[in-house]
């Protein structure tokens, strides 16, 4: 769900032109020439006009080593886009910190309201992403390792897929930012800021991407539909942040992935966004500054952050944010 812009810190700060997709070269004995930096926009992966994917590859890439993120936007998966500035933000972000990564900034077919498109096509179109990528690996110069990097509504996209639907065993490790884990304790009747907004309320949306079918008709489909249901201690590592006072997904859906990742032995990490900055007490010399005191991890920050912010929270707690989570990524990746 679309709510960064709602949220105070990490879920509120979320946050080229199309070049050719490079060649192989050499032949003779030549050697080829090392992989140049690309960017490829609009990338078709299916059919459908939203099936397009934003591919970012860095220089001196190989198959033998160059890992792929894949990012998937929020909006109640009836709204959002790849091309918002949040993400572009984060993708800026990504290539100071992890430069030797490929990045790709996916869309997917948006929910009507109607039926139809609905979860198990967004499922679909997950994997058709993956698959193309993978087939493309030669011609991009990517290696077959993924990890998925959701934000709200696509946080739940990420888990589900990678929790449920990942059967190749494609991905490796996954992100959710303010993800709703758990569709069977939705109250039907919230009052939400969703639903001033937008019209409809959380569980609104939800039975909408679940074709229409309300939860007390199939209990089960809506239980399928939640990544709380699907874990195991196969499960993949998952890095959680969500904000606890996050007025759009309820923080629960992060506190109860945490408890049974926990519980099953999974690797993973929950980071509370409002543990890490306070805007009245601890802006230091003009600048805020994250308050990591607070904030658990199960492992420990490479590079001792936090990381240098400016003046603008939304920088300093999304730069802090984001390298956290790249540095979870490059334990699993």
């Amino acid at each position: 769900m679309n709510h960064f812009k709602l949220s105070v810190a990490v879920c509120f700060c979320l946050l080229f032109a199309t070049q050719c997709i490079p060649t192989g070269g050499g032949g003779g004995g030549t050697p080829a020439p090392a992989a140049t930096y690309r960017e490829i926009i609009d990338t078709s992966y299916g059919v459908d006009a939203k099936q397009k994917m934003d591919i970012y590859l860095p220089e001196g890439r190989t198959m033998a080593s160059t890992k792929t993120l894949i990012l998937i936007h929020g909006g109640g998966w009836q709204t959002g886009d790849k091309s918002e500035q949040t993400y572009k933000n984060i993708i800026n972000r990504i290539k100071v910190t992890n430069p030797n990564v490929a990045i790709v900034n996916m869309n997917y077919r948006l929910v009507s309201g109607n039926g139809d498109p609905q979860l198990s096509d967004l499922m679909d179109d997950v994997h058709s992403a993956i698959t193309f990528l993978k087939s493309n690996a030669s011609t991009f110069k990517i290696s077959n390792r993924f990890a998925l990097w959701g934000f709200s509504a696509g946080a739940h996209l990420a888990t589900l897929y990678a929790y449920a639907y990942d059967t190749n065993n494609d991905v490796k490790v996954v992100s959710d930012w303010c993800g709703p884990t758990d569709f069977t304790g939705t109250n039907p009747n919230d009052f939400t800021l969703q639903l001033i907004v937008t019209g409809k309320n959380t569980y609104m949306l939800q039975r909408d991407l679940l074709g229409g079918v309300e939860r007390s008709d199939n209990p089960t489909l809506w239980s399928n539909a939640s990544p709380l249901s699907h874990v195991t201690a196969s499960t993949k590592p998952t890095i959680i942040i969500h904000h606890s006072s996050d007025p759009v997904v309820p923080y629960y859906n992060s506190s109860f992935l945490n408890t049974e990742l926990n519980n099953v032995g999974v690797p993973h990490s929950l980071i509370d966004a409002r543990s890490i900055v306070n805007q009245e007490s601890y802006k230091v010399f003009g600048f805020y500054m994250p308050d990591i005191n607070n904030v658990s991890h199960d492992f420990t920050d490479p590079n001792g952050y936090p990381i240098a912010v400016d003046s603008r929270i939304t920088d300093g707690v999304r730069n802090y944010t984001v390298d956290t989570t790249l540095g979870f990524f490059n334990r699993f990746l």
